[in-house]
């Protein structure tokens, strides 16, 4: 999986006695199984303008983004790699992202807006890796990642009246059709508690063997998304760039 789509795949666990999430059964579900989602209806709404860039987002807490977002992998059998992204803002909205000069892996992703909504997102590393196009409607949004192989991926949201996502279908295009994948995860879904994500759980297809997966999110004392773990990856947000709060000024990173 490239670099973009581990991005994309990370709004994933282990469980965390301080953010408690309600139960479900996920294994080898039928990916029309839904989670206790929680009750959103008393939360503010979510706007679309913070549902992108990333899965599941990260747009949490006083500040407008985080400033970098450092990924460990931990894959099964194998030596963990970690990498950073650090991110470039433009008044209220990420406008490029990139791993360090001198990284194993040299990513920029640049994005564009229509509208305030993000629209389009480009990945580039030596050439053009990969694009992905957004679009939304009445309860749903969704995007399209085309990799440089013309490989065609797709994310569908289901969101609740006030925006909150509930669920995400992943589908790849195949011959033209959107087909869900042969195996892994099929949905994703979201569990809350106090209008936050606390708890992703991954179901997969009836009857398809592979380890469902589960994702739990801490947040700082501020409100800040700060991790994403699960067990086979963790990514640790870092907010540093932004003046402090008590000195009356989030202007943008120092």
């Amino acid at each position: 999986m490239d670099l973009r789509r581990l991005l994309v795949f990370l709004v994933m666990g282990c469980s965390s006695s301080t953010h408690s999430a309600s139960r479900t059964t996920i294994d080898n579900a039928a990916p029309n199984q839904e989670a206790d989602s929680g009750d959103n209806s008393q939360c503010p709404t979510w706007p679309l303008e913070k549902l992108f860039p990333v899965v599941g987002p990260f747009f949490y807490g006083p500040d407008k983004g985080p400033c970098s977002a450092t990924e460990t992998d931990r894959p099964s059998g194998a030596v963990p790699k970690t990498f950073t992204v650090n991110y470039t803002y433009n008044g209220e909205q990420p406008v490029m992202a990139h791993t360090p000069t001198g990284s194993a892996l040299v990513h920029q992703y640049d994005y564009t807006y229509l509208q305030g909504l993000l629209s389009k997102e480009l990945d580039f590393k030596e050439g053009l890796q990969s694009q992905i196009t957004y679009t939304y409607d009445t309860h749903k949004a969704s995007y399209l990642l085309i990799d440089a192989g013309g490989n065609r991926f797709q994310y569908d949201y289901t969101l609740d009246p006030n925006g909150y996502p509930t669920s995400v279908d992943l589908g790849t295009y195949v011959n033209g059709t959107l087909t869900p994948p042969a195996s892994g995860p099929a949905r994703f879904v979201f569990e809350y508690d106090t209008c936050k994500i606390q708890r992703r759980a991954a179901l997969t297809l009836a009857g398809d063997p592979s380890a469902p997966s589960t994702s739990t999110y801490v947040y700082d004392d501020a409100g800040h998304l700060v991790d994403i773990n699960s067990p086979d990856r963790e990514v640790v947000y870092d907010y540093a760039c932004w003046a402090p709060l008590d000195a009356g000024s989030d202007s943008g990173p120092l």
